[in-house]
């Protein structure tokens, strides 16, 4: 039996040069999934991504811009992705990453709670 990881809410990053959306997402339901239709799939979180390497002038306009020592090292940090999230299917453990616009909310009653096959009555 699998066990579900609920997550119940994500903070926006303020990431220079990434989009952030509402934290609106639903992790306590299941869902259908563009391309894979006739499985369910549980939300475990949003997926995250990298920012990148860079080096930020920290000098005044005196400054030589060629000197090392005015530049500060900017390491790259995982970040949430809150335009994708991380889903596993029913019944099996591979997790999948997936854009949230793909995913649409089904009803508990609608998939079989063993297999995850959408409108499987086993357990009807």
């Amino acid at each position: 039996m699998s066990t579900h990881y609920h997550v119940a809410s994500v903070t926006s990053p303020s990431v220079k040069g990434m989009t952030t959306m509402p934290d609106d997402f639903d992790f306590s339901t299941h869902y259908s999934v563009a391309g894979r239709e006739g499985i369910a799939f549980y939300a475990i979180d949003f997926a995250t991504t990298s920012t990148e390497e860079s080096w930020t002038f920290i000098g005044s306009d005196d400054d030589d811009p060629e000197d090392e020592a005015n530049y500060v090292y900017d390491e790259p940090e995982e970040v949430p992705d809150l335009t994708r999230v991380r889903l596993v299917m029913v019944g099996d453990d591979h997790v999948w990453t997936v854009d949230v616009d793909d995913c649409e909310p089904i009803a508990d009653d609608a998939y079989c709670p063993e297999c995850g096959q959408i409108g499987c009555r086993a357990y009807a």
